[in-house]
């Protein structure tokens, strides 16, 4: 059996199929038996594998979680759900994931969408160009849509650049 290594390094990489995901980032040391299983780090770190599913999700762009804050009650929320529920399986914790994100409004706005373009409206905002808006903001209590951030409208008895910040 192999040391633990002393690095603060320790990440869940994604292996749903059979749980063997742990391991270091630095010097790729994988507790348990076979390296990479450990029902032991799944419960003492229970907070980093959820965490770094949560990430896999959002880099994949499956969900979107906008900053370190809502990351934060997502991983806390899905820890006790876990605890509660005594599951620490990958494929477990993206379900409790998926269900905080994909709920009924998700499914909802996105077939409100589909709909509109399948029966030729789209409802989607779109730039004064013509090109679907990528950019949005309020600015004298009004939404303002774009393109590109060089397409956005000044703001209304603003000064200097029409960029959000």
């Amino acid at each position: 059996m192999t040391a633990a290594c002393t690095h603060d390094g320790l990440y869940w990489h994604p292996d749903p199929a059979n749980e063997q995901g742990w391991r270091c980032t630095d010097c790729k040391w994988q507790p348990g038996e076979p390296p990479g299983f450990s029902p032991q780090h799944d419960r003492s770190h229970l907070g980093v594998k959820v965490g770094c599913i949560l990430h896999l999700l959002h880099e994949s762009e499956i969900i979107y979680v906008s900053n370190g804050s809502e990351a934060d009650s997502i991983v806390g929320r899905i820890v006790r759900a876990c605890r509660r529920r005594h599951a620490f399986d990958s494929v477990t914790i993206a379900r409790l994931i998926l269900d905080i994100d994909g709920d009924a409004r998700h499914a909802a706005f996105w077939r409100d969408i589909s709909e509109g373009i399948i029966a030729g409206k789209d409802p989607r905002p779109r730039c004064a160009c013509g090109q679907l808006a990528r950019q949005h903001r309020i600015a004298d209590g009004k939404q303002q849509h774009a393109c590109s951030f060089e397409h956005m409208p000044p703001i209304p008895g603003g000064r200097g650049s029409s960029a959000p910040w």
